[in-house]
């Protein structure tokens, strides 16, 4: 089976969970095809493909306009296949943003008016140098009960509960139908 893995990202925290998704894909003995959406045209014919993963972390309170631009030109193709959104925001890691991450995923389908398969709540990183880009509510929530993983990131994904996540969708690919719409969320 041929997966596309769609995504774009701005810190570099979403290109690694989009490639970890394929390298799942691949070691599962199928094809995963990683497009970024951000510095690849986005011509991509989804007819080669089997199904699809969509992954797009939030910033300022929306997805990465890449990404929307991705869903609202094949539209009609992501309904016609099994497909998952990975929905990355800091605020899955509080335990009060559990409804802000929601209200993201929500919006993203309400603009594009696609709802896909599965989707993933699943937390995201924090780049010191980027501070800027995030509400200030997370950084004090989040950044002060972490330690980095390095000296300016602070991560906050759920690896284990992504590797369930996508070992779901690719059992879903065989016996689900792309109508149904079914929601996770990974905290930390």
């Amino acid at each position: 089976m041929k997966v596309l893995v769609s995504y774009a990202s701005k810190l570099g925290h979403t290109h690694k969970i989009a490639s970890h998704v394929a390298n799942l894909i691949s070691n599962d003995g199928h094809q995963a095809v990683l497009l970024d959406c951000a510095r690849t045209a986005q011509d991509t014919d989804l007819g080669a493909f089997h199904a699809v993963v969509v992954l797009s972390a939030v910033y300022k309170l929306e997805h990465h306009e890449k990404v929307i631009q991705f869903i609202l030109r094949h539209g009609e193709a992501l309904k016609r296949l099994p497909t998952a959104m990975i929905s990355i925001s800091l605020s899955v890691a509080l335990d009060e943003g559990y409804d802000d991450a929601m209200g993201y995923a929500e919006i993203l389908a309400s603009t594009t008016r696609w709802r896909p398969s599965l989707t993933l709540l699943l937390g995201g990183g924090i780049c010191i140098d980027h501070r800027d880009q995030v509400n200030p509510k997370i950084i004090e929530g989040v950044v002060a009960a972490s330690a980095p993983t390095s000296t300016r990131m602070y991560e906050f994904t759920d690896w284990e509960f992504l590797e369930s996540f996508v070992r779901s969708f690719m059992r879903l690919e065989f016996i689900g139908s792309p109508a149904q719409s079914q929601l996770m969320a990974a905290s930390r």
